[in-house]
């Protein structure tokens, strides 16, 4: 009885898949599947037309009890591999579409880089097609070399303009302008006559220029004679009026020094012996 018992509550013995070779799993089983094991090996015939080394095999549809296989022969040269309408891979011929670029036509093209003309332009020929984009000249629009140039027409920039070394036949600048970058910088000025239309002043009034009233101020920008000079100074050397050329303050008949009538001032101080 003990025995029986025992033999009856062993479980069922389970049966396990044997694969032949080449036989590969099923993709199309679920685990609930039976009798879904195995996808039988591709099989193709040496006799199907068209098949040789480099063929290809096309899986066209799975099912739970069959496959559908597709065999595509090699293709031939210049064909690709493409889909067609109804959805099955099939090779086809690879064709060069003629094209038309500036009246010079066929499926290919030769570029060339010249620099003929006073513009941009594009020339064509028998041998393809030719940029052609110039130097910038005085009469011709076109790239900015490393050679020397000439430019005709204003040019504005908008950012700094840094030279090494220029010669210009004429300047005029706008706005404030600085010359030279350092204290040891100096300004030549080759010409015979520097025209001022407006008062110059130097350094606040140190030295001023009246353009207006052609007179020069020293220490004042307002002045009343000729030479103008507002503080003390000092002479080393001589002091010159009309034609005389003796040393010393001289006059050829005027008034070497004078003040208002009824002044107080002392005019003229010697405090040594002599005649």
């Amino acid at each position: 009885m003990v025995a029986g018992m025992l033999l009856t509550s062993l479980p069922a013995p389970a049966f396990a898949v044997i694969y032949q070779p080449g036989e590969t799993l099923n993709p199309g089983c679920a685990p609930t599947d039976q009798n879904c094991n195995v996808v039988t090996p591709v099989s193709v015939a040496t006799s199907t037309p068209g098949l040789a080394a480099g063929s290809l095999i096309y899986l066209q549809a799975v099912t739970a009890s069959s496959t559908s296989w597709l065999a595509i022969p090699i293709g031939t040269n210049n064909q690709m591999l493409t889909i067609n309408a109804s959805g099955t891979p099939a090779w086809s011929t690879f064709s060069v579409a003629t094209t038309t670029i500036n009246s010079v036509s066929g499926p290919a093209f030769t570029f060339n880089v010249g620099t003929t003309g006073t513009d941009f332009a594009i020339a064509t020929s028998s041998s393809g097609l030719t940029f052609n984009l110039p130097n910038a000249s005085a009469t011709a629009r076109g790239l900015v070399s490393t050679g020397t140039q000439t430019f005709a027409g204003d040019k504005t920039f908008s950012g700094s303009l840094t030279a090494a070394t220029s010669t210009l036949a004429s300047l005029s600048v706008t706005g404030n302008t600085t010359l030279g970058d350092a204290s040891s910088d100096a300004l030549t000025i080759n010409g015979t006559a520097v025209s001022i239309p407006n008062n110059l002043n130097f350094d606040s009034n140190t030295l001023y220029i009246d353009a207006v009233n052609d007179r020069i101020g020293i220490g004042t920008s307002t002045p009343s004679a000729k030479l103008a000079v507002s503080g003390g100074f000092s002479v080393f050397g001589q002091v010159q009026t009309g034609t005389q050329t003796n040393p010393g303050l001289v006059s050829t008949g005027g008034t070497v020094l004078g003040t208002a009538v009824g002044g107080t001032d002392t005019v003229i101080q010697y405090n040594g012996s002599g005649t």
